[in-house]
């Protein structure tokens, strides 16, 4: 059974790895990605050597779908991002979501910096000023591939996973 269970989360990271690298790319996060997630979690739980809150897992990867659906409805967030984080929470559970949360929004915070900076550099080297380039891109409302800044999220709940995938603190 600890086979099965090191195969799953190899899927797990293998599906957030995936994710990222479609967001960057076309900005979206296939459907598919989010349903496997939340279909591998049974399985996590039916092959985990630990007791796992499932219930628990349920009602937060519940809770954030709520509030992601508002994020949404506000245009501050994708459908895909609401979609992959909830999904995720499911496997952060009570105990790990407040992490996972945390590390998305800084790896976020920094994802912006990094394409704001990227745009002001890119109108800097064509002569019209960093500044302006800034502007532009809170103006153009640049799109942010945050799915990128989830994959961070969901890697710290498989680093935290310790046992499992064999790190020792």
């Amino acid at each position: 059974m600890i086979l099965v269970y090191h195969l799953i989360l190899l899927l797990l990271f293998t599906l957030i790895t995936y994710a990222a690298l479609s967001d960057l790319r076309d900005f979206t996060i296939p459907n598919f990605v989010s349903i496997t997630i939340v279909i591998l979690y049974p399985l996590m739980i039916m092959t985990s050597p630990d007791n796992i809150d499932w219930v628990g897992s349920l009602i937060v990867a519940l809770s954030v779908l709520v509030i992601g659906f508002i994020f949404f409805s506000l245009r501050l967030f994708g459908a895909g991002d609401i979609k992959m984080i909830a999904a995720l929470s499911l496997w952060a559970g009570p105990s790990l979501v407040t992490n996972f949360l945390f590390v998305t929004v800084i790896a976020g915070g920094l994802l912006v910096l990094l394409i704001i900076s990227r745009e002001g550099l890119r109108q800097a080297f064509e002569g019209t000023g960093f500044a302006r380039g800034i502007r532009f891109a809170f103006q153009s409302k640049t799109q942010v591939p945050y799915g990128v800044a989830v994959a961070f999220g969901g890697m710290s709940i498989l680093m935290s996973y310790e046992k499992i995938i064999g790190i020792s603190t």
